[in-house]
Parts: structure tokens; sequence; C-alpha cells
């Protein structure tokens, strides 16, 4: 089962997205802490879907449910809970990272959504958004690149002793300015966003 490997993903990208600011996550702690602080919840309110691929490259793909609340003190207006909101919005809409082997893509954003009704010494957003991920079975690491991958016929530029990298393998044909695969890497890994916007609207 791999819900703990989603969860470690998703919690190390929501600490990374609020520096400074504490994180309370499921079943860690009763108390909240001081304000500012962010409260991280996941759930599998559907089914988890039945591993696909059944061979030795089995993948097992999950659905969930992320909600992140983002707590400030209340009377000082709404910049601290919209910025700490806004954060949040960043983080759902690049949760996938096409490098790591645990994919995790997370559907429409619903809020940030205020609650500031009661008495309580601190105002709320709230904001959620379903997920869907996909762990290879048997994955025990969260990131692969391709200078961890041996390649099966690699055609050298320079280098005639040791295993080839990236920089070391030449295009077939360059395009662009680019001529080694590494190039290659660095420029999809800059327009992967671009492309994934492209191809969910239709327009790719």
């Amino acid at each position: 089962m791999t819900f703990a490997l989603v969860r470690s993903y998703i919690e190390t990208r929501v600490a990374a997205a609020f520096p400074g600011i504490e994180i309370v996550y499921d079943n860690v702690q009763e108390t909240p802490p001081a304000v500012p602080y962010v409260v991280c919840l996941i759930s599998y309110p559907t089914t988890t879907e039945p591993v696909i691929c059944q061979n030795e490259s089995a993948v097992e793909q999950l659905r969930g449910n992320l909600q992140i609340s983002c707590y400030a003190e209340r009377g000082k207006g709404m910049k601290p809970l919209e910025e700490m909101g806004a954060q949040a919005m960043v983080l759902m809409n690049r949760m996938y990272d096409w490098s790591s082997s645990v994919k995790v893509r997370c559907g429409q954003i619903s809020g940030p959504t205020p609650v500031l009704a009661g008495t309580e010494p601190y105002g709320l957003v709230t904001l959620s958004c379903p997920f869907n991920a996909r762990v290879p079975e048997g994955t025990t690491t969260l990131s692969l690149t391709t200078r961890d991958v041996d390649l099966t016929n690699p055609t050298r530029k320079q280098i005639t002793k040791g295993k080839a990298n990236t920089k070391e393998v030449a295009l077939t044909t360059p395009v662009d300015g680019l001529t080694t695969q590494e190039d290659a890497n660095q420029n999809f890994a800059g327009r992967i966003d671009e492309l994934e916007t492209e191809i969910n609207a239709g327009t790719y």
C-alpha cells in the first residue's frame, strides 16, 4: 500500500511552501500552535483504484482529497490570510512533479473560503482539492533523474571510459541550439507546466 509515500510526498511540499510557518499534520498534535499556522489534512473519501498493469511494473492509483487551512490573528485584516491562501493555491497547482516516481496531480481547487464567524482569536481561510496519486509498485524512493539511469546504447561525444551521462550524449538531430540530451531534458523541464496547461485546455 502506498498511502505513506503519497502522504510524505504531499507533506514535504506543504512544508516547503510555507517557510517559517508551523504546519499541523493529521494525528500529530492536538493543541494548536500560535498563529500563524497551517493545517494540512489528507483523506481518501472515495475508493482506491485497483492495481493496473499486473506485471513487474504495476502501478497503484489512489484518489484522495487535500485540505489546507491557513490561520492568522483575528482583527488584523485579510492580507495575512489571503497571502497564505495564495501560497496554498500555488502549491496545489504545482503539486505534480514529472521527475518524481510518486505522481500526485491536484484537480479543481475550491476556495480560499474565509471563516471569520465566532469568538476565537483567529480567522482562517480553507482550500481543498481532489487529487489522483500514482505510485509504481515497490517504490522506495521519491525521485529519479536521468543521471541515475544507464543508457542502453550511449553515443559518446568525448568521454571514452566510465558511465555516460546525459551531458555526454549527443542528439542525433540538434534543434534550436540543443546539442545534448541534457540540453533537451532541461528545455523540456522548463516547458512542462506550459505543455500541461495546453494539453488540459485541448490547445496542444
